[in-house]
């Protein structure tokens, strides 16, 4: 009896307009960037604060939709403090590592 009930489901789906099995996504917030800097840091130990708490970025490694609080981003090269102006609005942002010295900080405004 299950057999022939699974069976009269797939088939009452097959037999469905198409229209009727399209699931919508549910809308995302839109995001726009605001700004891109350049920084550079030259130890493989690049950690930046976010509202999560503290991202590790390695060499050629990236970490993307950080949430942040301020647009004065605050990461560390080793041991060393440095800082990140961003454009006001910012609220989150995308750290990219190529594996060079050089790293990409996309500035990022999300609704």
């Amino acid at each position: 009896m299950t057999k022939l009930i699974n069976y009269l489901a797939i088939v009452g789906i097959l037999a469905a307009p198409l229209s009727a099995l399209v699931v919508e996504k549910p809308a995302t917030a839109a995001t726009q960037v605001l700004e891109t800097t350049y920084e550079a840091c030259s130890k493989d130990k690049l950690t930046v604060n976010y509202l999560g708490g503290v991202r590790l970025i390695k060499y050629a490694q990236s970490a993307k939709n950080l949430p942040v609080a301020t647009n004065n981003i605050i990461w560390f090269c080793g041991g060393s403090q440095e800082r990140t102006g961003c454009a006001a609005g910012t609220n989150m942002i995308d750290i990219l590592r190529s594996g060079g010295r050089r790293f990409t900080v996309v500035c990022k405004r999300t609704s």
